[in-house]
């Protein structure tokens, strides 16, 4: 038994998680379910008569007097059963008509009938399960948040039907009831869910998010299950979003809240009622002050939880308090009747068993002057506005309320006629532009087409337990709708099946326009509350991963989306992206009541223009499905770009890990002891998939703190285990036959191959200990290792038959980060997550602060780009370092370790980078050092030499054409910054990634500090670098030279480009005494490459290759090459042929040799060659000076020669 389970245990309760499934009051049951009769939701009549007369709960005293049964069946979703592909097949024939045309109900009925005749091959399915047989129906009070249990609760048969009839946990829930009564009239929600055998938690869960008033006899309230791989987040907690200084924080001791204040905290998907207790949820005070007693409650709608005081309770004045949200994360370790509790056991979860992540802290301070709040709230209504209920409103607008005041989500109410549902959920939307809390109501049922509604909002309170003003409004829909049958002249039949068809697409509108809004607020909770648990987003990996597909899958789960969504909202509030319009495209299709589909289009705009934001917005034609679940509609399937609509659903199945277990104990790869690697297993099931033979297994591993950075490994079908790194040692034996250290061309190993990059990782894998990583495995269903070696393999994450959930492991050891502090004019600066970095406003200084964990750390290393490129080491004292730094105007990206890096020491043994930490950032100012190189006019200049100007519209050096093929830059340099002289070098570099291509020019400035240069750019993105040095020996620089850096740097994007051509190319390394002897290339840069020579017997090589840029016609430069190695350096001219074609011959030395060729451009071409034969290495040493042994120390003598006698390289 694990923790968690013991936690719920203790709690009282069965099981992990809670699932809340269900209808509204139109509700109609959902495919086949036959729990029995008609659906009676708040029946008006008969056993369930109404007074008008409301209770304190607001519950009508008829209906609550009313003893109550609720029955119906719980089934499987179609993702699970497969039922997805009929239903898309019925989607996929109704696009012959148009809604509600008699093309349209005959191709609906065509295709209803044909059912049976649909290939009724079972898809792979997620699940073992063949039903819902046994699993657990609880009922809860959605107008007593404060009761955590549920009220009523039962177990299914073997076909998942259920009925609930009396009441139980009367005293864990105030004893406000007595078991064994029967159930009365009232607001209730739903929960079903059952136990994976494996895991032992919830694994087919339900959620009724739509409070429904049952009273009476109550049939059909059929529920649908299914899995999610949807975590929790905090949203909102205090009444405040979270800071924005890149951590898992929310207010601050200016947070000033009353000593009467109730605290809450909004979550991102319904949470799981057992885990919100002291025991997730800590309180602790700065200065030692009592923590109030009071009791946690959750929303009707399972997403707010509400700490409230008990009666005589209150904050101590004068203090500061931290609530702590729990997440898997922490190292925090607590004790329950004898069990620890810490990670995952520890953190707080959702109805889905799945744990927040990272803990959460939230700060507020009670001033020593505050008093007992006692002020009440002015709320108003902001949606619709009274403007806008002049004429009739979009069915889509949303009902919402601004408060003065943060409000107490708990006891809103919204009262409707005709009714918008039993007790609409609220949702926190944020703070508006009049600086007023905003909070829309969760409609149970949409607004329908030309109907005129009555409201009241009523109940609200602040969190000081204040009432606010009641508000009454009245207005109109609009009649007709995009997306929505027009049923002007209908009759008959006709008219009945279209207005039926135009109710479901209202509906299915309004989860279109919650959709939209979600977008406009930056609103995860709304977002996730349209997706279904199994909802998923397909996106096309043919340009690549994102790096938020996790699993590589080419799709977004729940999860991943959500993330995904996370990080654009980020993006969206820097770049100031805005909808400004939203359109459904063609009419909605309705398939038998259940199904939906629609396409839409956005529309948004960028204030912010630099490059990273040009393409922020969304921009492109967006296609969506639905499905009826509970009584409501939820998206199910999305896509962007490429319509997916009416096509298969293909789940893959179940893949099963075994070893190491998720979350286990941290994993050594490394035994201290032994002082050496030590492998470790991983293993899995075997695929047992109907009707398909598992080609091979991919195994995966991936950075759980940047998931860009992963390793991925191809193996034969019959391997279910592989031992890291133990397997990739031999396959890299393999691999290299000829036993040169690397792998040989076309080498194969029958054990398996690494496809880290088939899979996406674009990043540096190199996990540290402490580390967090993932790993999981998939089945590949055509792919064959054999393919892979080969080259011939298809799309690796499209064959996926199998996959396994991703499991955690921790590498053992503590994980270490340097800790950055910035400060300007004095004081500290704010981390923003937005930039990346610091907004230091103004300063042309800025104090850098580094305290590293390694307590061998003494010194380390700076490096400042932006206008100046600047790079200086610094020491540690005690762990702590302070660097001032000259920023360059603009942005000035910085970079920092806590060692000095191997290329700026003097000698350096090349292992102890392993042992540094780095940290990136960024600081920007309006001050600090004016550009030495100024752009004055840059042009694109076409195939035809046509020039045109091109605008920087964002301000960050970003440019865009059609049809450049080379760029025209002019510039003047500063001379007065540089003492009145002019650079000792000058020039340009373009790269391009995408095409692999270079260009430099070298760049002549005259008189006047003026200079234009032109060179060519290459189809897609250009980055171009201008690089001028001035050196000056009476100046001191830091790092001794007397040279100073300066940078000017551009972008642009073009779709013509020129045509690459290396400026030298053709390269050759050959054995000098057997030019027949090639030497094999090992690594290919571009621009460059690495060679190994070991098996060269003479220890020399000849470099052949062909120079385009060999001639200068000023007559100043001339093609160079240089040398260096442990045996020394030389540089010397580069003979090159009237063909352009050179030759050179060097001497290798054990280790590794530099060769680095230089056209008069400035182009350079660079080769490492390795060899383990090569010279000997002999150091110049001085044994003696006019015959005394020579110590090392100075020598004085009185003479005007002296005789040094020592040993060294022969000649």
């Amino acid at each position: 038994m694990t923790n968690n389970q013991l936690k719920l245990l203790i709690a009282g309760i069965m099981s992990l998680v809670l699932v809340l499934s269900g209808c509204s009051s139109s509700s109609t049951p959902a495919g086949d379910a036959t729990g029995g009769g008609d659906t009676t939701v708040g029946d008006t009549s008969g056993d369930g008569t109404k007074t008008g007369e409301l209770n304190d709960e607001g519950i009508d005293t008829g209906t609550a007097a009313t003893p109550t049964t609720v029955a119906g069946k719980v089934t499987l979703s179609s993702i699970v059963t497969a039922k997805a592909r009929k239903q898309a097949a019925v989607s996929k024939a109704l696009r012959l008509g148009k809604p509600g045309s008699k093309a349209y109900n005959k191709a609906l009925a065509k295709a209803s009938a044909s059912f049976k005749a649909i290939d009724s091959r079972a898809l792979p399915s997620r699940s073992s399960f063949a039903g819902f047989s046994n699993g657990i129906v609880e009922l809860y009070n959605a107008s007593h948040p404060e009761w955590i249990y549920p009220v009523a609760q039962t177990t299914t048969d073997a076909d998942g039907i259920y009925t609930l009839e009396t009441l139980i946990n009367a005293d864990k829930n105030d004893n406000a009831y007595t078991d064994g009564e029967k159930i009365p009239g009232g607001n209730y929600t739903l929960l079903a869910y059952t136990i994976h055998p494996k895991t032992k938690r919830p694994y087919l869960v339900a959620l009724q998010s739509v409070v429904s008033e049952f009273a009476g006899s109550i049939s059909g309230v059929d529920l649908v299950a299914a899995t999610s791989t949807a975590e929790p987040t905090v949203t909102t907690m205090l009444g405040v979003s979270k800071n924005t200084d890149g951590t898992q924080t929310w207010g601050g001791e200016d947070l000033q809240l009353a000593p009467n204040a109730a605290v809450q905290v909004a979550f991102s998907i319904a949470m799981n009622r057992a885990a919100l207790t002291d025991l997730e949820l800590d309180f602790a005070s700065k200065n030692g002050s009592t923590i109030p007693d009071g009791v946690w409650t959750l929303s009707a709608d399972w997403l707010t939880a509400t700490y409230y005081l008990k009666e005589g309770e209150s904050w101590p004045t004068g203090d500061t308090y931290t609530l702590t949200v729990y997440g898997a994360d922490t190292t925090v370790s607590k004790t329950v009747d004898g069990f620890p509790f810490t990670g995952e056991d520890l953190a707080t979860f959702n109805v889905f068993g799945r744990s927040l992540k990272q803990t959460a802290v939230g700060t507020f301070s009670i001033p020593a002057a505050a008093v007992v709040d006692t002020q009440a709230p002015t709320a108003q209504l902001s949606s619709p506005t009274l403007a806008q209920t002049a004429n009739p409103i979009s069915i889509i607008t949303p009902i919402r309320i601004a408060s003065n005041e943060r409000m107490d989500v708990n006891g809103l109410r919204l009262r409707a006629e005709p009714s918008l549902g039993a007790q609409p959920g609220v949702l926190f939307v944020g703070k508006n532009k009049d600086d007023l809390y905003e909070y829309e109501f969760l409609l149970g049922e949409s607004l329908t087409l030309g109907t005129t509604y009555t409201l009241t909002v009523s109940g609200g309170k602040d969190l000081a337990g204040n009432q606010m003003n009641e508000l009454t409004a009245s207005f109109s829909t609009e009649a007709t709708s995009e997306g929505i049958v027009d049923t002007t002249g209908l009759e008959g039949e006709e008219l009945k099946t279209a207005l039926v068809l135009a109710e479901n697409q209202a509906e299915v509108k309004d989860v279109f326009g919650k959709w939209v809004r979600a977008f406009s607020d930056h609103n995860l909770p709304q977002l996730q509350s349209l997706m279904s648990g199994e909802f998923f987003m397909e996106y096309n990996a043919a340009d690549g991963f994102d790096e938020n597909d996790v699993n590589r899958d080419g799709v977004f789960d729940f999860k991943e989306f959500s993330e995904r969504m996370i990080s654009a909202f980020n993006k969206w509030k820097y770049c100031e992206v805005e909808i400004t319009d939203s359109t459904v495209t063609e009419d909605i299709n309705i398939v038998g009541g259940e199904v939906a589909d629609f396409a839409f289009k956005l529309e948004a705009v960028t204030g912010n223009l630099s490059k990273e934001c040009k393409t922020a917005a969304p921009n492109a034609n967006f296609f969506a499905t639905l499905q009826k679940v509970n009584g409501a509609w939820y998206v199910v399937q999305a896509s962007d770009g490429i319509d997916t609509r009416g096509q298969e659903v293909k789940q893959a199945t179940v893949l099963t890990l075994l070893e190491p277990k998720n979350a286990g104990d941290p994993i050594k790869f490394y035994d201290e002891a032994l002082d050496k690697e030590v492998d470790v297993s991983f293993s899995w099931e075997k695929a047992v998939i109907a009707d398909q033979e598992v080609a091979s297994y991919a195994f995966i591993v991936i950075d759980s703190r940047n998931p860009k950075a992963g390793f991925a490994l191809i193996v034969p079908p019959t391997t279910t285990s592989v031992d890291i790194p133990g397997i990739l040692t031999k396959i890299e034996e393999d691999e290299d036959a000829d036993g040169d250290g690397e792998p040989d061309e076309g080498g194969t190993s029958t054990l398996g191959k690494v496809i880290t990059t088939e899979f996406g990782f674009t990043d540096e894998f190199d996990p540290k200990d402490g580390a967090e990583l993932y790993w999981q495995v998939a089945a590949l269903g055509s792919n064959t290792l054999q393919d892979v070696q080969a080259g011939r393999e298809t799309s690796l994450p499209k064959d996926v038959v199998a996959i396994s959930e991703l499991w955690r492991f921790k590498i053992a050891g503590e994980f270490k980060e340097l800790d950055i502090g910035v400060e300007a004019n004095g004081a500290p600066v704010t981390f923003s997550e937005f930039i990346g970095g610091y907004d230091v406003g103004d300063a042309s200084t800025a104090k850098i602060l580094v305290t590293t964990p390694r307590a061998d750390a003494t010194d380390g290393f700076i490096v400042v780009d932006g206008n100046t490129h600047f790079e200086d080491q610094f020491t540690f004292v005690d762990g702590v370092a302070s660097i001032d730094v000259n920023l360059n105007k603009g942005a000035n990206h910085i970079e920092v370790m806590d060692g000095v890096p191997c290329w700026a020491q003097q000698s350096c043994d090349g292992t102890a980078r392993e042992r540094f930490i780095y940290s990136e950032f960024n600081v920007t100012t309006t001050g600090g050092i004016e550009a030495v190189i100024n752009l004055d006019t840059i042009m694109s200049v076409d195939a035809d030499g046509v020039e045109t100007t091109l605008v920087d519209e964002g301000g960050w050096n970003w440019y865009e054409s059609t049809d450049a093929v080379s760029l025209k830059i002019s510039g003047t340099i500063n001379t007065e910054l540089l003492g009145g002289n002019s650079f000792d070098r000058f020039g340009l570099e373009v790269w391009n990634d995408e095409a692999n291509a270079r260009a430099t020019r070298k760049i002549t400035v005259d008189a006047d500090g003026k200079f234009t240069v032109e060179v060519e750019i290459f189809a897609g993105e250009n980055w171009v670098g201008i690089h001028g040095e001035s050196c000056d020996d009476t100046k001191r620089t830091r790092d001794g030279s007397g040279c100073e850096n300066f940078n000017a740097n551009l972008g642009i994007a073009t779709d013509a480009g020129s045509v690459y051509e290396a400026p030298i190319s053709g390269i050759t390394v050959t054995d000098a005494a057997d030019s027949t002897a090639v030497v094999p290339q090992k690594e290919n840069w571009g621009d460059g490459g690495m060679w190994n020579a070991t098996k060269v017997t003479g220890n020399s090589v000849t470099i052949s290759g062909v120079m385009i840029f060999a001639t200068d016609a000023a007559g100043e430069k001339e093609p160079q090459y240089n040398v260096g190695s442990d045996g020394g350096w030389m540089s010397d001219r580069l003979s090159v042929g009237l063909d352009g074609s050179f030759s050179i011959t060097i001497d290798l030395f054990t280790g590794w040799n530099y060769v680095e060729l230089m056209d008069v451009n400035g182009n350079r071409f660079k080769l490492d060659i390795l060899t383990e034969a090569g010279k000997a290495v002999i150091r110049p040493e001085i044994v003696t000076i006019d015959g005394v042994a020579f110590t090392g120390e100075d020598v004085t003598t009185k003479a005007c020669t002296a005789t040094l006698v020592g040993t060294a390289m022969e000649g």
